[in-house]
C-alpha cells in the first residue's frame, strides 16, 4: 500500500531504445503556456503529453481539457539493457500542490484530533464529529488515485 503521492515505475520492453524513443516522440509535444482548447472547446488535434524529450530523458505531463491540480509530473529515463530496454519513470505531484495538500491535511487532521479525541470516552458521541476524518481520507485517496490512474495510462505506450 502506498502512503505518499509518489511513484517509481520501471517498465521493460522488448523494443530497442530507439524504437521506444520514437514512440515517445510520437506522443510528446512541446509544452505550451496557454492551451486554446481550454478556452474555445475540446480540440483533439494534439498529442497525449506535453513536455520534453532530450536524448534519453523525458519530463512530461498529460494534456487534458480541464484543470486538475493533482495531475502528476512524470520524469523518465530510457536505458538499454542487453537487447531489451528499461524505462524508469517517477511520478509525483507538483511541489505547490503537495505542500498545499499537506497543510490542508494537517489542518483537517488537527481539527479531528481536537474535536474527537476528547469525545471518545463520553457516552453521547456524535457521528458528525467524524466528518474531518472523512475529509482527510478523501484528500488522501484523491492524491494516490491520481498517480495510479496516470501510471496505467502511460503503460499503454510501451
Amino acid at each position: 500500500m502506498k502512503f505518499f503521492p509518489f511513484e517509481s515505475i520501471t517498465y521493460r520492453s522488448k523494443m530497442s531504445s530507439d524504437k521506444v524513443l520514437e514512440k515517445l516522440e510520437g506522443v510528446i509535444e512541446p509544452k505550451k503556456f496557454i492551451r486554446l482548447e481550454k478556452i474555445f472547446g475540446n480540440n483533439t488535434d494534439h498529442k497525449k503529453y506535453q513536455g520534453y524529450l532530450k536524448k534519453k530523458i523525458f519530463r512530461v505531463t498529460r494534456i487534458i481539457g480541464y484543470q486538475n491540480a493533482f495531475l502528476p509530473l512524470i520524469y523518465g529515463v530510457v536505458e538499454d539493457v542487453g537487447q531489451d530496454t528499461k524505462i524508469k519513470m517517477t511520478m509525483r505531484l507538483h511541489v505547490f500542490v503537495l505542500f498545499f495538500s499537506l497543510a490542508w491535511m494537517a489542518g483537517v487532521g488537527g481539527t479531528f484530533l481536537l474535536l474527537c479525541v476528547p469525545k471518545f470516552g463520553e457516552e453521547t458521541f456524535k457521528p458528525a464529529l467524524l466528518v474531518p476524518l472523512g475529509m482527510l481520507l478523501f484528500g488522501y485517496v484523491i492524491a494516490i488515485c491520481s498517480l495510479t490512474m496516470k501510471a496505467l495510462n502511460l503503460k499503454s505506450i510501451f
